[in-house]
């Protein structure tokens, strides 16, 4: 996987502004259908990964959904051992899990399938567009440039979903009737969706932090996983644990098989008239311009035994983007790496939309291991009133994530930014 690499895709419409306003006046006044949505939950597990002490899964599956025309409240997921017991990220840390919506030609999904996860396989070694580090970060769907999938021209991406080890203490579900639209991929088309699943198995590893972070010659890497050399000064990232990819382990450790698998629960509303489609925009803070490089990965030096505190131990960075679209902000939300201190996007005007903090945890069990990015601290909008937050098209956003050197170099870390809103002029989904 090349230091350009890693991850994936967005797109939606939404309901007129009169409609929207209408809805919520009805709504205020308390004699609507539209006050008591029927929200549904269904869970599935992916099919079993196993995995020996610092091996590497990164596997790729169809996935499970909910049929129909939906809104999409939240997908979660985490990862539970066979038992339905949740795995500790000490015990196997969760790098990543995505879903793929795609649109495909009626009665053929079997054959599409196929080839769109080898296609996923391909854009995960290959591409890092502005729409998937977006999605990934914001836990939700496509944007304009879904055409970035452009090999098969008659499947269309839709939708994007995913976190990382931080998906147990993240809120992503959306409030009130903002939904991600789902399962209306257009006349001569139905939908299916594709599953990527990464973790590393870190039981008994020389240095669980190293092996999370893919540093390389703890994987004793010195090419990817399709024999092309690393390049020069690459110490750690995701070309170092591919799938398959073995982390050294501690002499004499012995430790069994691990099967386990992703659980992941949907939370959605029969799709009808009371429901507002959101869109999203995000940004990269490894790209001086928010998304165009597509480098996702970076790597945080060390400092010695210079003071933890001082302004030498912390490393800032930091990306600026033109919003494409306008609207009023639902979501705001980050997909960050251990050693991440902080990360905040802001209005052209200097104006705080959100700041992002990770949650570490502090003890042993799953959902609080120490030292790992367990949470993050997302904001929530106000659509619909007079005061509601807002980000203008054409507006200069940036974004600012700090890290700790610490402990570094910290290799193969992510700052993604992205804000789900209900975009101006949105047009009415009769």
């Amino acid at each position: 996987m090349a230091a350009k690499t890693q991850i994936w895709c967005f797109l939606f419409m939404c309901l007129a502004a009169a409609r929207m306003i209408a809805g919520r006046m009805i709504a205020q006044e308390g004699g609507s259908e539209c006050d008591n949505l029927n929200v549904k939950k269904v869970t599935y597990l992916s099919p079993p990964l196993t995995a020996m002490p610092g091996e590497v899964n990164n596997k790729f599956f169809p996935g499970m959904f909910p049929k129909g025309h939906i809104g999409i409240k939240s997908l979660n997921a985490d990862l539970v051992y066979q038992n339905g017991e949740p795995v500790p990220l000490s015990d196997i840390y969760l790098h990543h899990w995505v879903m793929l919506e795609f649109g495909v030609p009626k009665e053929k999904a079997q054959k599409h399938l196929g080839h769109l996860l080898r296609k996923m396989r391909r854009h995960h070694k290959h591409h890092m567009t502005y729409d998937n580090a977006t999605a990934f970060a914001a836990s939700e769907a496509p944007s304009h440039h879904h055409h970035r999938f452009h090999g098969d021209k008659k499947a269309k991406v839709m939708n994007f979903m995913g976190k990382g080890g931080e998906t147990r203490h993240t809120e992503t579900r959306l409030p009130g009737p903002y939904v991600i639209k789902s399962g209306n991929p257009g006349e001569g088309y139905e939908t299916v969706w594709t599953l990527n699943v990464h973790g590393l198995d870190t039981r008994g590893t020389v240095n669980k932090e190293g092996c999370a972070e893919c540093r390389c010659h703890l994987f004793n890497a010195t090419t990817d996983k399709d024999g092309e050399p690393l390049p020069e000064g690459y110490i750690g990232g995701l070309r170092c644990c591919g799938d398959g990819n073995q982390c050294a382990v501690k002499e004499g450790f012995n430790g069994g098989k691990n099967t386990f698998h992703l659980r992941y629960e949907w939370e959605y509303i029969d799709w009808n008239e009371c429901l507002v489609p959101t869109r999203g925009i995000g940004i990269d803070v490894t790209n001086h311009n928010g998304y165009d490089e597509g480098l996702v990965e970076f790597t945080v030096e060390g400092c010695g035994d210079a003071d933890p505190t001082s302004d030498e131990c912390l490393d800032t960075r930091e990306a600026t983007m033109i919003a494409p679209i306008g609207g009023e902000i639902v979501y705001t939300v980050s997909h960050l790496h251990a050693s991440t201190l902080d990360a905040a996007m802001y209005g052209e005007d200097g104006r705080l939309i959100c700041r992002t903090t990770p949650m570490y945890g502090q003890g042993e069990e799953a959902g609080n291991e120490k030292n790992y990015v367990v949470g993050i601290k997302s904001c929530y909008g106000n659509p619909g009133t007079p005061n509601a937050e807002r980000v203008e098209q054409g507006e200069k956003l940036r974004y600012v994530v700090q890290s700790t050197k610490v402990g570094g170099p910290h290799t193969g870390l992510m700052g993604l930014g992205g804000i789900t809103m209900v975009a101006d002029g949105a047009k009415a989904d009769m």
